[in-house]
């Protein structure tokens, strides 16, 4: 269930309530407004299609990304 809208200018973000927790996440989270994680809106029917899997895929990319790297410098002579 989409909760609110958000613009903070970078771009529109989405707050979701999810039935149940995301991994990591928990039961809210702020998705990108954009054709990549909401590919249809369906206005006449309220309904929107979320890709929520990639949008989570994407996340816990970034945060190996940021673990790796936490890694390499903690390891820095």
């Amino acid at each position: 269930m989409v909760r609110t809208a958000h613009d903070f200018g970078s771009g529109d973000l989405l707050e979701l309530a999810l039935d149940a927790p995301a991994p990591g996440l928990g039961k809210s989270v702020l998705l990108p407004f954009d054709r990549r994680f909401v590919p249809d809106v369906d206005l006449a029917a309220r309904q929107i299609t979320v890709d929520l899997a990639l949008w989570l895929d994407l996340q816990n990319d970034s945060k190996s990304d940021i673990s790796e790297a936490s890694d390499a410098d903690s390891s820095a002579p």
